[in-house]
């Protein structure tokens, strides 16, 4: 999933931090009903700030957020 919608960036590219932190995001947005999507993005790049580099909080964010957009068709997808 992250693969397919991280434009122009491969999997082994990323910081390994920034693919698990994108893994976790991305399972709490599609399928934890709990948690508000603006919390898991801003605990995503709060994390990213605090672990990986300067740029991943802007890529964590808007890959996320990228998939917080598709989150209805993702769900429709994958049940």
């Amino acid at each position: 999933l992250i693969a397919t919608y991280a434009v122009d960036w491969t999997l082994d590219r990323m910081p390994v931090v920034d693919r698990n932190i994108l893994r976790l995001g991305a399972y709490e947005l599609i399928w934890v009903d709990g948690t508000p999507d603006a919390v898991v993005l801003d605990e995503a790049v709060q994390l990213a700030k605090e672990f990986s580099t300067d740029e991943s909080p802007s890529f964590v964010n808007g890959l996320l957020g990228r998939l917080k957009d598709l989150k209805p068709s993702l769900r429709r997808d994958e049940a």
